[in-house]
């Protein structure tokens, strides 16, 4: 009986836990140190996928963004966030925790 106890409690525990993270940042040109504004900002949790896509947005006009994300109920916390732009090779942070700096090269 506790044997069953302890493993319904362990899959509620797994499947019931919600991810709460925050982003932010500058996107910048490589080369140059410019601020790329029009940057796909993408945030997924576990795989990179459309199935786990969070949060999406597109960075201003001073390269920044600010991405927020909540998943309920996921198995896997690993925040992914990519950044992509015609003309640039695409980027890609993992569990980013704080304010970053990300410098994207010119293709």
């Amino acid at each position: 009986m506790i044997r069953s106890v302890l493993i319904l409690f362990s899959i509620a525990l797994i499947t019931g836990c919600d991810c709460n993270e925050q982003s932010a940042g500058t996107v910048l040109d490589d080369e140059t140190g410019i601020p790329l504004d029009s940057v796909h900002v993408r945030s997924f949790y576990g795989d990179i996928n459309e199935d786990n896509e969070t949060f999406y947005m597109m960075t201003d006009s001073t390269g920044a963004f600010t991405s927020n994300n909540a998943h309920k109920g996921a198995a896997n916390c690993d925040l992914y966030v990519t950044f992509a732009r015609d003309g640039y090779k695409a980027e890609q942070l993992h569990n980013p925790r704080k304010a970053v700096e990300v410098r994207m090269e010119r293709i």
